[in-house]
């Protein structure tokens, strides 16, 4: 099963790819971010860091309030979520 599905299904959703995440949180945050970084947290590899995923949030114009939709514990829901 994959991690983060929401999260997944906005990114597709706005034809935004790992590789615009990767480059929107080095200008964001203004440090280097990797493809293979931005792969390891979305197969849950490492843990994303709130400044990560609020830059996240920001590209895909989602409210920092719905955070725990798109970022749940261990990238996964154990109960339905209407959207």
């Amino acid at each position: 099963m994959k991690k983060f599905k929401l999260l997944r299904l906005k990114m597709y959703d706005q034809d935004i790819t790992q590789e615009d995440i990767a480059q929107h949180i080095a200008n964001v945050l203004n440090n280097t971010c990797s493809i293979s970084h931005i792969s390891d947290l979305f197969n849950g590899r490492s843990s994303w860091r709130m400044d990560e995923a609020y830059a996240v949030l920001d590209l895909l114009k989602v409210p920092h309030s719905e955070l725990h939709k798109y970022f749940p514990k261990d990238g996964e829901r154990s109960c339905f979520v209407q959207i």
